[in-house]
């Protein structure tokens, strides 16, 4: 299992993804757009980790709740998410 961690901005994110079992980072830090190339490249990201999507668990941190809802319904599964006021 592994987790991806995602911090939204309103033009840009940075994502991480890690392992749920002893924390290794598997894909350092990286900055995508909030666009459609953007959301591919997050995909690429997880599927070089996982061909299979339903072995990640997505969690956000932001203050841009509508982009934050837009990326997460793109990738159909939450670990968590808060928003910050």
């Amino acid at each position: 299992m592994y987790i991806v961690g995602i911090d939204i901005a309103k033009f840009s994110h940075q994502g991480i993804i890690i392992s749920k079992e002893n924390g290794e980072v598997l894909c350092k830090s990286f900055k995508f757009h909030n666009s459609h190339d953007g959301l591919n490249l997050l995909l690429q990201k997880i599927r070089e980790v996982s061909p299979a999507i339903s072995d990640f668990e997505i969690g956000c941190l932001s203050r841009y709740f509508a982009i934050s809802c837009s990326i997460l319904r793109s990738l159909r599964k939450v670990l968590f998410m808060a928003v910050l006021f």
